[in-house]
Parts: structure tokens; sequence; C-alpha cells
């Protein structure tokens, strides 16, 4: 019993920290807590770096070969940095907003296009309705079993049918309704030798 009695007494006793491990600890909690600061600031730099790149790719340059009349510009090989070309392109992304999504189901589906949508319906079943659960979507208010329904469209799906209305020159949406950026954009592309 005394045993027990000396094992709980230790269990119940605080712990002296070691003053020498204690000074270690603080250094490597203090280098822990100034790499998570510098991962900050480098997450910072690049979430700068790409804004700025992106607004180079999508206005500054297609501003200017806009007014130098190009669609490429090419750069010499130099040092070790091959060539490349600088290449305009079409830009071309949609993808619905959340707050249009009803207006914009509504007129893809006015103006034929409702093969676009892609529809998912959940069905929430408990235990012991597996036959019921084997049963299609068109059963499912018959049956009398509640079921949620969403609506969406795929912004690849929605973005290669933009390229292919406007190329077509087809009525569109309001482009804020589609969530639609159409533009130019300049791409870097390494030469082939």
């Amino acid at each position: 019993m005394s045993e027990m009695s000396d094992d709980l007494a230790k269990v119940a006793q605080p712990v002296q920290p070691r003053e020498d491990k204690l000074q270690a600890l603080r250094f490597i909690v203090r280098a822990h807590h100034d790499l998570c600061n510098r991962i900050l600031d480098i997450e910072e730099q690049l979430n700068q770096a790409k804004k700025a790149k992106l607004e180079m790719e999508m206005r500054t340059l297609p501003d200017l070969f806009h007014e130098a009349a190009v669609d490429r510009v090419g750069i010499p090989e130099d040092g070790n940095h091959p060539a490349y070309d600088a290449v305009l392109t079409p830009y071309y992304h949609a993808n619905i907003p959340p707050e249009y999504r009803e207006e914009a189901f509504s007129w893809l589906e006015d103006h034929g296009h409702g093969d676009l949508i892609k529809t998912t319906v959940k069905v929430e079943l408990g235990r012991g309705q597996r036959e019921k659960a084997k049963e299609v979507e068109s059963m499912l208010q018959k049956l009398g079993i509640d079921y949620s329904r969403d609506l969406g469209v795929p912004w690849n799906t929605l973005t290669a049918w933009l390229k292919e209305q406007i190329h077509k020159q087809k009525p569109l949406p309001p482009l804020t309704t589609i969530g639609a950026s159409v533009g130019n954009i300049v791409k870097l592309k390494e030469r082939k030798l």
C-alpha cells in the first residue's frame, strides 16, 4: 500500500524544471516562432508577386501589345536564359457566382443551354431502407422520401461554352451573371530547339 502512496505522491508533486534544459527549449521555441513568422512573410510576398504577375499578363502587356499592333514578341537567349516568346492570346473564364445562380440557370435554360447544368440529387435514407435507395430519382416524391437538389455548371464546361458562343457570335447572358472574364492574356513560351 505504501508503494502506491509513493507513486501517487510523485504524480501529485509538480515537476521541477531543469534550468539547462529549459534554456535550450526556450531557444528552440523562439526559433520556431521566428520560422513561422518568416513563412507568413514569404507567403505574403508570394501573393503580392502573383498579383503583380497577373496584372502584367492581363492588363499591362496586352495593352502594350495592342498599342504596338503585334501578337508576339521574341526575346533572344541571354547567357543561361533560353530564348522565349511572349504571345498574346484570347482569354476566357466563367464561373457562376453564388448570388447569380438562379438568374444564370434561368437564362441558360430559357436559351436552350440547360444541358450545361449539372444536377446533383442527394438522398438521405435511414437504416433498413436499402430497397428504397435502389429506386430512381423520379420515384422519390411518389415514395414520400425527402431529398435535396443542387444545380451547378462546372467552370471548365461553362468557360468552353462561353468561348464557343463568342466565336459563333451567339447571344450571351450578362457576363456578370455567369461570372465571366473575357479579354487577352500574354503568356511566355520557351522556344524549342
